[in-house]
């Protein structure tokens, strides 16, 4: 009976103590359940609100260099304000501005020379196709009777010269001029005879009908000019285009030299000076978008459900005295991540959370990036 009564007794101690551990374990998950909830969840008469950390992400734009080059001179300074299109910096372009100097220079003289050739050959042309047409059609009433006025030229100086010919045959058998007189006269006489003879060839050729192969020598000639100007207009035209590529090529990096800022901002870090050497995408500046603010704040597991896109957020910093800044929700991660090292302290790193990107409305340039902020999530809306 003693017996019996101690084994009941000792599983009574084992059911007690398995109540009480489960006791235990039931407080310390309801203890850490409020660390999760009641201390971040704060109720106030404008309602409920989650509080959270997070910092400012960046919201900078790196203007790069697109060309190499030596920095001459420098358009604006630290904490300027600039606008889209305004000149941050200058490279030296005096090089390349004498380069694209000279090739405009060669794409005048070159116009003026393929101009000047084109007009040459065109005349050629067309004076071989006048040629052709010529050939081709016969001679015209015009031509004929200019021929035969030769012709008669020719006859009536021949005719007096064969007079003056005779009397000299007469005085030389008198004695009265010499042998050698007459003998200018015989010349002259058979000079007049050549031409006469001369002219009423080219007479009876005008007259007559073209031949075949003259006629395709005619048309040869015209094919021939016609390719020659052909020529000079295309091949012209290509140096010229050639020409036109590189003064293009040239004044595209000649602009890539001035460099500009894409954005509306203000210069938060100049990373070049006047005389240093750039290279191609060695950034130039940084340029901070003051009215497009966001914020990456983290919310525990426990309670990311609370939080929706488009909830109302007061934003603090410390170096703004305690000024609220509005802002909103505008995107929650899907996937939970490990707390980041510079939002909480060592021990809760081991946590999960959950990214919440904020938007500051109207910040004024005083929510710079990188600084750490504390926001108030407004869960529930009245």
């Amino acid at each position: 009976m003693l017996n019996k009564m101690q084994t009941i007794w000792r599983k009574l101690k084992i059911i007690i103590m398995l109540a009480a551990i489960s006791g235990i374990l039931v407080l310390i998950y309801f203890y850490n359940g409020s660390l999760k909830n009641d201390i971040v969840v704060i109720k106030t008469e404008d309602g409920t609100y989650l509080e959270s950390s997070g910092t400012v992400d960046s919201n900078s734009v790196i203007v790069s260099s697109e060309v190499v080059g030596t920095i001459m001179d420098e358009k604006v300074a630290e904490g300027e304000k600039v606008k889209s299109g305004q000149i941050i910096a200058g490279i030296d372009n005096r090089q390349l501005k004498s380069q694209i100097e000279l090739i405009e220079n060669n794409i005048k003289n070159l116009t003026k020379q393929n101009a000047d050739s084109a007009e040459q050959a065109y005349n050629g042309y067309l004076s071989a196709k006048a040629q052709y047409e010529k050939v081709k059609g016969g001679a015209d009433p015009d031509e004929i009777k200019r021929a035969e006025e030769v012709v008669n030229q020719a006859e009536i100086s021949s005719s007096y010269l064969k007079t003056i010919l005779d009397k000299y045959a007469q005085l030389l058998e008198a004695g009265v001029i010499s042998q050698r007189e007459y003998d200018e006269a015989q010349k002259n006489y058979n000079i007049s005879q050549s031409q006469h003879n001369s002219a009423v060839s080219s007479l009876n050729l005008i007259k007559s009908q073209p031949k075949n192969s003259d006629l395709e020598t005619a048309k040869t000639k015209m094919l021939q000019a016609k390719a020659a100007y052909d020529f000079a207009l295309s091949s012209g035209e290509t140096q010229v285009q050639q020409l036109q590529k590189q003064l293009e090529s040239a004044k595209e990096q000649y602009d890539k030299m001035t460099i500009k800022s894409p954005i509306d901002g203000i210069i938060n870090e100049l990373f070049l000076k006047s005389g240093e050497f750039v290279s191609v995408g060695r950034p130039v500046a940084e340029i901070c978008i003051p009215d497009n603010v966001e914020i990456n704040a983290y919310v525990s597991d426990a309670n990311i459900g609370y939080v929706k896109v488009n909830q109302e957020v007061e934003v603090t910093t410390d170096a703004n005295n305690g000024h609220i800044f509005k802002g909103k929700v505008i995107k929650i991660n899907d996937e939970a991540e490990f707390t980041p090292k510079n939002i909480q302290t060592k021990e809760e790193r081991v946590n999960t959370v959950f990214k919440v990107k904020i938007k500051v409305l109207n910040p004024g340039g005083k929510v710079k990036p990188g600084m750490p902020v504390d926001v108030k999530i407004k869960i529930d809306q009245r």
